[in-house]
């Protein structure tokens, strides 16, 4: 993407082009769009997500999508990959909120589930974005690490990077199982007969 759209290797993408000039922006957006296009053809949900979401809506739990794509993206999810109810929010980069790792989406959620942001869990694969973005709004995060950069030799030392920093998750998970395992030791969530938990 950073090669196709001129973005050199630093720097967040995303406001690195906000900072050019009006027409490289826009031909920059085009590309971004022709990208994300084909990106939409090759989309496959991560195993696990159905199940773990399903659990979480059985239990009354709200759930939520944060994400720096664009709303085509969201959609296309819902109506061709994703069988159940869709998230709510589902939070693209259109919507006006600061890009992730901003706190503001993450906050927006919790304001329109009534709930206080440290009841709230931020799950994402990127240290930097998604669990900044947790940290800096008083959430719980766990990091999905599915390719194995912070899991032992040399990603354990990436991992120790991040110690002490806003980028330092509570919790490492290598897949959707090990987040499901997490929430249901972490938390106290409400059972299919229960109350519906709100956070």
């Amino acid at each position: 993407m950073r090669r196709r759209v001129g973005v050199g290797p630093t720097g967040d993408i995303l406001e690195v082009i906000a900072g050019w000039p009006a027409a490289e922006q826009e031909r920059a957006r085009r590309v971004l769009a022709e990208i994300e296009r084909e990106a939409l053809e090759r989309m496959r949900l991560m195993g696990g997500v159905v199940e773990l979401c399903a659990e979480l809506d059985r239990r009354g739990v709200p759930r939520a999508l944060v994400t720096r794509n664009v709303k085509a993206s969201v959609d296309h999810l819902h109506a061709h990959h994703f069988p159940l109810p869709p998230f709510a929010p589902a939070i693209s980069r259109e919507c006006g909120y600061a890009f992730k790792p901003s706190p503001e989406a993450l906050l927006a959620c919790a304001a329109e589930w009534g709930v206080d942001p440290a009841q709230v869990v931020m799950i994402g694969d990127s240290a930097k974005d998604d669990v900044a973005s947790g940290r800096r709004a008083g959430a719980f995060t766990i990091l999905l690490d599915s390719y194995g950069r912070y899991a032992g030799g040399a990603g354990g030392e990436e991992l120790r990077d991040l110690a002490g920093t806003e980028a330092e998750p509570h919790h490492v998970a290598a897949d959707m199982a090990e987040v499901r395992r997490i929430l249901l030791e972490e938390f106290e969530l409400p059972g299919g007969g229960e109350e519906p938990c709100r956070g």
